[in-house]
């Protein structure tokens, strides 16, 4: 199951606590660290990556993959440039590892001023079972690239 939620935070570190329980009653916990900071790229800044499948109400975050083609990426940009933009999307066994698969972004603009959000698809049907890092990079011309980062587990 994924509970989906919204937590307000200021920019920086958050320390997410879960305590969640099943049906019959038994409970667990688990601690998280989160940076809730947008990821610098030039003149822009992007966020962290979603994961996700595409249903018949849109994207569907999702965390684990079993039978799924393909996985759905997709981040927020905020800011504007003239400059020439790349970006990558990629699928590695580590952060640093070399891609073994990769996929297009496509970005578009938002109803909010200066919010662009950028899609792209993985193929994933012929993945073996285990984690895999998920890479988007966007970059400005010259300046540093942002980079995000987010692990896809596959069940089957």
């Amino acid at each position: 199951m994924l509970a989906l939620v919204k937590v307000d935070a200021a920019p920086g570190l958050v320390r997410l606590h879960a305590a969640p329980a099943d049906t019959n009653g038994r409970a667990g916990s688990a601690d998280f660290t989160i940076d809730a900071q947008l990821i610098p790229a030039g003149t822009m800044k992007m966020s962290g990556l979603l994961l996700g499948t595409i249903g018949p109400n849109g994207m569907a975050p999702k965390m684990a993959f079993t039978d799924e083609a393909e996985a759905v990426v997709s981040f927020d940009l905020y800011g504007t440039t003239t400059a020439a933009i790349s970006t990558a999307l990629e699928l590695a066994l580590t952060p640093d590892g070399p891609a073994i698969k990769t996929g297009d972004l496509q970005l578009g603009k938002t109803s909010e001023a200066e919010h662009y959000l950028a899609v792209g698809k993985i193929d994933i049907k012929d993945l073996k079972p285990g984690d895999y890092v998920v890479r988007a990079t966007f970059q400005i011309a010259d300046t540093p690239p942002g980079k995000a980062y987010r692990t896809l587990r596959k069940l089957k």
